[in-house]
């Protein structure tokens, strides 16, 4: 279930801004917060929102692959070089009329080496196409790391972040109307939920744990 969160809010006019101006920017917030589903939502209407899930097994070429794939949305045979691969996705987003916005999602999963081609696509497609890293807190940290480190490419990717957008766990009237939502009226419940749960993972949990108690 969503409710209209001041984290929603600033997702979706982040994504509108990201999109409408070709940004790229760092999107990060606490795991638990509820990033991926305000992704989704954010995506769900606009074929030219894209999501790539990130995983701790997914190689470079195997993360612009799914670049590849998610933007061209049509069967074709997805090139296996990295060079031609960063070629095709930039020339189909320059030729096309439409601004796209690529979300890589589990950005704390990223590697250097997944990060230093981004440089170059991101030269190529300047104008056409924004790109949104989201993941933890520690993904901004671990890139100032490979800054500081001079690792190949970190630094010229880092650059190229406009922004940075931290978002906060629900407030406590938040918490109080996804009770609600869910047919918690009892003021003490309420206040008791509210009171232990930090992040939207935990009200999620102890909403189902207490109306599982009520059957």
């Amino acid at each position: 279930m969503i409710i209209p969160t001041n984290s929603l809010k600033i997702v979706s006019n982040l994504f509108d801004d990201v999109q409408r101006n070709s940004l790229m920017v760092g999107l990060l917030a606490k795991p638990g917060n509820g990033k991926s589903t305000l992704i989704l939502e954010s995506c769900k209407s606009d074929y030219k929102r894209v999501i790539v899930q990130m995983s701790k097994s997914k190689k470079a070429i195997h993360l612009y692959q799914d670049i590849y794939r998610q933007i061209r949305a049509e069967q074709r045979v997805t090139p296996n070089d990295m060079y031609e691969l960063i070629v095709e996705i930039s020339e189909f987003l320059v030729k096309s009329n439409k601004k796209y916005l690529v979300c890589i999602d589990e950005a704390g999963k990223l590697r250097a080496q997944h990060l230093e081609y981004f440089h170059e696509l991101r030269e190529n497609t300047h104008g056409k196409c924004g790109f949104v890293f989201a993941g933890p807190p520690y993904f901004k940290k671990n890139l100032i790391k490979w800054i500081n480190n001079e690792r190949q490419g970190m630094e010229e990717f880092g650059r190229r972040i406009d922004e940075w957008i931290e978002l906060d766990g629900p407030t406590e009237s938040e918490k109080a109307a996804y009770c609600r939502e869910n047919g918690i009226h009892d003021i003490k419940t309420i206040e008791k939920i509210v009171y232990e749960c930090e992040t939207f993972a935990d009200l999620v949990t102890s909403v189902k744990h207490y109306l599982r108690g009520k059957k």
